[in-house]
């Protein structure tokens, strides 16, 4: 069985719950809409979070060459569970933004991942944890 020699990825945003400043503060509300997947306005417009996620990678691989060499390699969008099981009818936000950006054809999306115990994940196919 071939193995991965190397796993590019990348975030485009980071949050830090302790900030109490006004960019803390931005932060924490725009971590709450991506969680619900709730509205948000912006010079955009108004659309839901994860179209804004899009909208913003969109404007970015248009401005910075190295990202866009990044997405120009149609990458596997792996969307990472939530912190415990996710249930039946329960929101996946990175589910979410993934099948959003595929939709605007910057990536596939392979849900490869599912948590079944708070501090794990697991492959599908081999059942490998995955720390």
């Amino acid at each position: 069985m071939d193995r991965l020699s190397e796993l590019r990825y990348s975030s485009l945003f980071s949050y830090c719950p302790r900030s109490s400043s006004e960019r803390g503060k931005l932060a924490k509300k725009v971590m709450k809409a991506i969680k619900n997947e709730l509205p948000v306005r912006s010079r955009l417009g108004e659309m839901f979070a994860s179209e804004y996620i899009v909208e913003t990678l969109k404007e970015i691989i248009r401005e910075d060459n190295d990202f866009k060499e990044f997405m120009d390699e149609n990458p596997i969008l792996i969307p990472v569970p939530r912190h415990s099981p996710i249930k039946k009818g329960y929101l996946w936000p990175s589910l979410q933004i993934a099948k959003a950006m595929e939709k605007e054809k910057l990536g596939v999306v392979k849900p490869l991942l599912e948590r079944k115990y708070q501090d794990h994940l697991y492959l599908h196919r081999n059942q490998d944890p995955v720390q």
